[in-house]
């Protein structure tokens, strides 16, 4: 039996006793290295199911924890080598979060180090292209807009686009949006219109409708319209609609616009509005007019009347013609790749005499005629 040699080593100076370990002591006094443990590159390593990573998008919010099911279940150390752009994992539990900025599929090494030793594994996460939808399939066609019982919002997103996430629509008002006239609705899980108009006016309503996934957003003009509601005979020509037998009435002003510039709507002509009384307004005739705008990238302080005159309808229905004009600068940033819309609510009166249709509120207390039209924007 080997001798100890404890009481030997107990009296040696401090530098001695250091040079005098040694690894024949028994345990638990014998040092040795940790054992390290180092995985392969199937996920059975680390029971890590690549399957499990959802796919992302670029422009959309990543959020994923992947599940460890093989080592022990105390602290772990995450680490991961090459993520797509934009992601980042959170070394405490894995998480990976962000918003993705480049398209494609990575090939990334995870690893990770608990009180057993260490693992790793590689998985792909796939990027796909930004959510995208295709306005040219809605803008192409009179009226330029979707209307109750037509195709929604998911039936124009671009294949192999977005996360596969369930996409949500609403309509979130504000500058640039539009509204929605009272009673109608959309539905947020189908994205189609629903309700009935119920506005004693004439006219269409162009709403821009959001599609959301994942914090990516998408915007569809939608449009519903009322023949109904004025007294007077209200008509629209624009756009040389009335060249291909069109009435553009109820057809929103649909213009494509540089984003990088400023621009304007209203040439001579062009819209043209007719307004005229079956039952005439006498000799003379006088006639008023009043509107009201909306928020958009538009500056509502340039909107006018323009080009307006008498209609001698000799016999015939007496009444007034008159264009519009408005302009705005260059859109903010917002608006550069997406298409907008404004409201502009008209009201009219014909008298055969002077004051009744002088001024705003004369012109909606004892007129009989409106209309509402919208002009669509879309970025070249």
């Amino acid at each position: 039996m080997r001798q100890r040699v404890a009481a030997t080593l107990l009296a040696l100076p401090a530098a001695a006793l250091l040079g005098a370990c040694t690894s024949d002591l028994d345990a638990p006094d014998a040092y040795t290295e940790p054992s390290i443990t180092a995985g392969g590159d199937t996920a059975g390593d680390l029971g890590l199911d690549c399957d499990a990573f959802p796919q992302g998008a670029v422009g959309a919010e990543y959020d994923f924890t992947p599940e460890v099911s093989a080592m022990d279940d105390g602290t772990r150390t995450w680490t991961a080598e090459t993520l797509p752009e934009g992601l980042e994992i959170d070394a405490g539990d894995g998480r990976i979060t962000g918003i993705p900025t480049t398209e494609g599929t990575t090939s990334v090494e995870f690893t990770i180090m608990d009180s057993t030793g260490m693992a790793s594994t590689t998985c792909d996460i796939v990027i796909n292209e930004g959510l995208d939808v295709n306005i040219d399939l809605v803008v192409e066609e009179v009226p330029g807009c979707l209307r109750p019982g037509d195709e929604t919002l998911l039936d124009l997103v671009v294949a192999g686009t977005g996360d596969g996430t369930p996409i949500r629509c609403d309509h979130p008002g504000g500058s640039g949006n539009g509204r929605r006239p009272a009673g109608i609705s959309v539905d947020a899980d189908t994205c189609a219109i629903e309700g009935t108009v119920m506005e004693n006016r004439q006219g269409t309503w162009v709403f821009m409708v959001r599609g959301s996934q994942s914090g990516a957003e998408v915007w569809v003009p939608y449009c519903v319209s009322n023949d109904d509601g004025s007294n007077y005979d209200v008509s629209i020509d624009h756009s040389g609609l009335s060249d291909d037998g069109v009435d553009g009435t109820l057809v929103p002003i649909l213009r494509r616009f540089n984003p990088d510039a400023s621009f304007t709507v209203g040439e001579s002509g062009d819209p043209l509005f007719t307004i005229t009384d079956d039952a005439g307004c006498g000799n003379p005739c006088f006639y008023g007019f009043a509107f009201s705008i909306n928020a958009s990238p538009f500056d509502a302080n340039t909107f006018g009347i323009t080009e307006d005159e008498l209609v001698d309808g000799g016999a015939g229905p007496q009444g007034f013609t008159h264009g519009i004009g408005i302009e705005g600068p260059a859109v903010d940033e917002e608006f550069r790749d997406r298409p907008w819309t404004v409201n502009v609510a008209m009201d009219y009166c014909l008298s055969n005499a002077d004051g009744p249709c002088d001024g705003a509120d004369n012109v909606r207390s004892n007129g009989d005629g409106n209309v509402d039209f919208s002009i669509l924007m879309v970025p070249e």
